[in-house]
């Protein structure tokens, strides 16, 4: 029996192992559903949450939904990767702060009109994710990492205080710097510069029915890209040197992206839902937003082979090749907010005016939208959340969005979404170099979602499971091409997750299962999981707390996409097949009250047994990536 077999083997038989625990539990389910309390869950976990601190947090479009900030000591303070953070983890290139993609299938929510530029999302502070605070204290929350080198690092942070009884302050910073050079062995031409920076104002008046919310956002992203390896096959050969000796593919590829944005959110509480019964109130947003897309590359002297066969039909110029693209807006939301104790209800128009200039052409198209929000309890254990959206103008005219929300206590959830969309501008038309590669109208797409999640605190447990189905699905084929999908595509998929914890030893497990039914244009592994395990200790009479752990990711077997960085997309590829691979990372952490370090090594097992986890086409993992890392949180 080969490895690769012997290793599904055990892939499936610890899959069928953990189910089989489950269903003898089924019982405590029921129980676990019908005891639950009234509110809704404040997070989108599906683990039970504890709260661990006092400070909340909120967003300006809904501030009376405060989530706690979760402190969980050393729960995650070696995980800063943003893309570790999520349900499931996400693919990018290779290295941090690259390209990426969803690897746990989501529907995507679209108003209005998107460049469809959406590769580096996850790194930028959008416009209306600002958090602000609840708190006596200034709250401080700073993480710096750095790699292998100093010219590999990442640095977060987050302030807000109080000025007075009425001004509050929030300020959010990222910068992460990776030179993706040789000289720190990394892959070569792939660096990554990516900086964001958000600052807030929330204003309360005297009489406390006004309060507005003013910010500031820029992100840039700036990035090398360098095509993928072109020796994967070396990689795996003993005594190869690493990722620093490997060649890549293209030299002189550069992306930039900069974004804008000054927002401003108001209210007015015209009536107190104390004194009159109900409360009646006016919010209104409106921002400018401005967004650069630049993509280059510059051939010496003249285009390699490499980059023929790489760019294919993008190859429409020999001194090189460039494809730029602006789309600005100025935005306004009024919203009219009705507080009737269990029941509340939104209702609200959102208008866009934007400017989308392309090398040839400049347009001024608008939106429209009709937007409205209900929520309402019933009895004890009863939640209901409604959200929708109409398109009225323009090409964006019938796109829709529906989206409900019932909550049975804190345990059960169901959820439906149905939506229609119009495609992005880069779905539509591509200049490179001032030519057309496409230029295109394809008929809106149709998502419909219906999924539930579980809670069982009892066992704590979360189960999550749903069904995509998709009708006029645009992807992009293995040139890079956007097609239409004339038939509909289901996507079933399921998560799991556990945490075990006796005495001081803690082990977490996730496991994600998704299969894809129709034309084959959605690619996912259908398996994927990742474990954690570790061990906590009191050292130097008990003042420090000492984390040994591991975590571990078992890749299932599939065909990964290909990215194309001319037009910022990932697209089909029939090359080369990703087998089941697993990936594993040691850590340390340690704390001493608000000051926590921590010490690991990605990805270790590749150096023993010289096995590349590729998680996109020709961008394997890299090999045996030491990090270290300092993180303190302060409140005074």
């Amino acid at each position: 029996m080969t490895s690769d077999l012997k290793g599904v083997v055990f892939y499936h038989s610890f899959w069928k192992m953990c189910f089989g625990q489950w269903i003898a539990v089924w019982a405590v389910v029921v129980l676990s559903v019908l005891r639950g309390a009234a509110q809704p869950p404040v997070s989108d976990s599906i683990l039970p949450q504890i709260d661990t601190i006092a400070v909340r947090s909120y967003l300006p479009s809904d501030p009376s939904h405060q989530r706690v900030i979760d402190d969980t000591l050393l729960g995650a303070v070696h995980q800063f990767d943003l893309l570790r953070q999520q349900k499931a983890e996400w693919l990018n290139l290779g290295n941090l702060g690259t390209a990426h993609k969803q690897l746990y299938f989501q529907p995507v929510f679209r108003r209005g009109i998107k460049a469809g530029r959406s590769q580096f999302d996850l790194y930028r502070i959008h416009p209306d994710s600002l958090r602000f605070f609840v708190l006596g204290k200034a709250y401080t929350d700073v993480l710096f990492s750095q790699g292998a080198s100093q010219e590999d690092g990442y640095f977060s942070g987050l302030f807000s205080r109080n000025f007075g009884s009425r001004i509050n302050l929030s300020v959010e910073y990222r910068r992460l710097n990776q030179t993706g050079t040789r000289s720190n062995f990394k892959y070569a031409n792939q660096r990554a510069q990516n900086t964001a920076l958000a600052v807030g104002f929330r204003y309360v008046g005297l009489s406390g029915r006004y309060e507005a919310y003013l910010s500031y956002h820029f992100d840039i992203i700036r990035q090398e890209n360098n095509g993928g390896v072109t020796d994967s096959d070396l990689l795996e050969t003993p005594g190869f040197p690493g990722a620093f000796a490997s060649s890549v593919t293209l030299t002189g590829s550069l992306t930039r992206h900069d974004h804008r944005t000054a927002q401003i959110v108001q209210y007015w509480h015209l009536s107190n839902q104390d004194s009159a019964g109900v409360g009646f109130s006016i919010r209104h947003k409106a921002g400018y937003h401005l967004n650069r897309f630049k993509n280059t590359d510059a051939f010496s002297p003249i285009p390699s082979s490499r980059d023929s066969s790489f760019y294919g039909l993008y190859l429409t110029d020999s001194r090189g090749l460039r494809n730029v693209v602006q789309l600005t807006s100025v935005t306004n939301e009024v919203s009219i907010l009705i507080d009737k104790g269990v029941q509340n209800l939104e209702v609200g128009l959102w208008h866009s005016l934007y400017g989308i200039q392309e090398e040839d052409k400049r347009r001024s198209p608008q939106n429209l939208f009709l937007t409205g929000r209900l929520s309402a309890r019933g009895g004890e254990a009863i939640g209901l959340d409604v959200r929708a959206q109409l398109g009225l103008v323009d090409a964006q005219a019938g796109d829709y969005r529906l989206e409900g929300n019932l909550f049975v206590g804190r345990s059960l959830k169901l959820r439906v979404v149905n939506q229609l969309y119009s495609p992005t501008l880069t779905e539509q038309r591509l200049l490179i170099s001032g030519r057309e590669i496409w230029n295109w109208n394809p008929n809106k797409t149709f998502h419909n979602l219906v999924e539930g999640v579980l809670k069982i605190p009892a066992l704590n447990l979360g189960l999550r499971g749903g069904v995509h189905v998709l009708d006029g699905w645009i992807y992009f084929d293995e040139g890079g091409m956007p097609q239409q999908e004339s038939g509909k595509v289901g996507v079933y998929r399921a998560m799991s997750e556990q945490e075990v914890n006796w005495r001081t030893f803690r082990f977490h497990n996730t496991f994600v299962w998704q299969r894809v039914e129709g034309a084959d244009v959605v690619r996912l592994p259908e398996l994927f999981s990742e474990h954690q395990f570790s061990v906590d200790l009191l050292l130097f009479q008990r003042r420090m707390r000492l984390r040994l752990g591991a975590d571990m990711r078992i890749f299932g077997s599939y065909f990964p996409d290909a990215y194309q960085p001319m037009s910022g997309q990932f697209h089909l590829q029939n090359n080369r097949e990703a087998m089941l691979a697993a990936a594993v990372d040691g850590y340390a952490s340690f704390q001493v009250e608000g000051f926590r370090f921590f010490f690991s090594m990605g990805n270790v097992l590749n150096p023993l047994n010289d096995r590349v986890v590729f998680t996109s086409y020709a961008y394997p993992l890299l090999q045996g990536n030491t990090r270290f890392g300092i993180r303190w949180v302060l409140r005074d």
